[in-house]
This record gives C-alpha cells, sequence and structure tokens, in this order.
C-alpha cells in the first residue's frame, strides 16, 4: 500500500492558505443598482457602425470645408458677399439622414432584442445629428458675415 507523504515545507497551514484565496465577487446587480446590459447583436453592431462610420465622415468633409481645404464631391462652393465658403454637398445632407435612421433602426433592434441600448447606434445617431446641427449652424453664420 503506497502512502502518501507530506513535507511540513511545500504545505501551508490552514489560515495562510485562506489568505491567498480571495472570495468570489457577486455577478449580478447589487441591492439597489441596475445593470445596464450592453450587448452588440450582429445587426446592431452593423447598423451601428454604418451609423458611426457615415457620421465621421460627414464631420471630415464639414470641418474640410470650414478651413477651405474642401473634398471633391463633398463640398460645394457657395458665395455670398465677398468671401466665398464650402458647405457639405446635397449627398451628405442625404447621407446624414440615412446615418440617423440607420443609428434609430440600430437601436429599436437592440430593444427589441433585450439590450438597453446599442452603444455604436447611439453614437451614430449623435454624429449625424451633430453634422446636421453644425451644418445649419455654419450656414447662418457664414450669412450673417
Amino acid at each position: 500500500m503506497l502512502t502518501e507523504r507530506k513535507t511540513p515545507e511545500l504545505m501551508l497551514p490552514e489560515w495562510d492558505r485562506r489568505q491567498l484565496v480571495l472570495p468570489p465577487e457577486p455577478s449580478g446587480p447589487r441591492d439597489g443598482e441596475r445593470a445596464t446590459r450592453l450587448r452588440e447583436t450582429l445587426v446592431t453592431l452593423a447598423l451601428g457602425s454604418l451609423a458611426t462610420s457615415i457620421g465621421v465622415v460627414l464631420l471630415v468633409a464639414l470641418f474640410a470645408g470650414m478651413l477651405r481645404r474642401p473634398l471633391a464631391g463633398w463640398n460645394e462652393r457657395a458665395i455670398t458677399g465677398a468671401a466665398p465658403y464650402y458647405v457639405p454637398s446635397k449627398d451628405c445632407a442625404i447621407a446624414a439622414i440615412a446615418g440617423v435612421f440607420l443609428g434609430v433602426a440600430g437601436c429599436y433592434i437592440a430593444r427589441r432584442c433585450g439590450a438597453r441600448f446599442s452603444v455604436l447606434s447611439i453614437s451614430g445617431v449623435v454624429l449625424c445629428l451633430v453634422h446636421i446641427f453644425l451644418f445649419f449652424s455654419y450656414v447662418v453664420l457664414m450669412e450673417f458675415f
């Protein structure tokens, strides 16, 4: 019969072993807290990515026009008074509206699938709405000066 020999140098006392093991933290929400679920399904990921990328490209085109470095096909020249300035083209306006609709669709699908919200879809909606707001404020500002 084989017996296992335990050497005292290799074994830790019971109190020492308990100090090395951390207690597991609860995985669910604590008392009084609500958990926000950030889940992206494949559909919300695709819609949110499209909306966000449209918003980023539109803001790049808008700022390029503001800095008088127009992007071909993205900016149009507008002349009022003595100073010409560049505004985003009508295709940019259509793309901004499409980006808003894609982002809203992603938010709606995320809500239907059980997630609270889709981060990419919300950021796409915000970027496209910021583009629309900055476009109109830039045009109004340039018309007055």
